[in-house]
């Protein structure tokens, strides 16, 4: 019974990996994130939910595991292959996932600098619209300022 909960938890563990590869696969491809922005945000809340599916069913394996610490060496030759074997296929689907979020990282850290350089920019008056706003602040009447860029 434990036994077949627990591998059962692995199909669905890794099913929830494969949608999170999927995903970051997904966000890595995205050709241009300020114009979809959109798009971006549906693939982040997608991998975040994944990754909430996953640690929620390593719970429920880490249970299972302190319940009956010997329960996979008791299990029969074949019931283990096929669970080590599934074990095996979630860490590489894991180490696949993990190499493909680095590379969005440094994607999206690329352009996050390059949108705070920009804002920093328009902040200091160069290559952007001055702002004038200060004085009619300060005296009282409503700043308006025009953040499109």
């Amino acid at each position: 019974m434990k036994a077949r909960r627990t591998y059962n938890l692995l199909e669905q563990k890794r099913d929830a990996f494969e949608r999170l590869l999927s995903a970051t696969v997904s966000l890595r491809d995205v050709p241009d994130f300020q114009n979809n922005r959109e798009r971006v945000v549906s693939l982040v809340n997608e991998r975040q939910r994944c990754i909430n599916a996953i640690d929620r069913i390593d719970r429920r394996i880490n249970k299972i595991r302190r319940e009956d610490p010997s329960l996979i060496s008791r299990l029969p030759d074949e019931t283990r292959e096929k669970i080590a074997s599934l074990a095996t296929m979630v860490g590489d689907i894991a180490t696949k996932a993990g190499q493909i979020t680095r590379e969005c990282e440094v994607i999206l850290t690329l352009w996050h600098d390059d949108i705070k350089n920009q804002m920093v920019a328009i902040r200091q008056g160069r290559n952007g619209p001055y702002i004038h706003a200060g004085k009619a602040y300060r005296a009282g009447r409503p700043k308006f300022l025009d953040m499109t860029l």
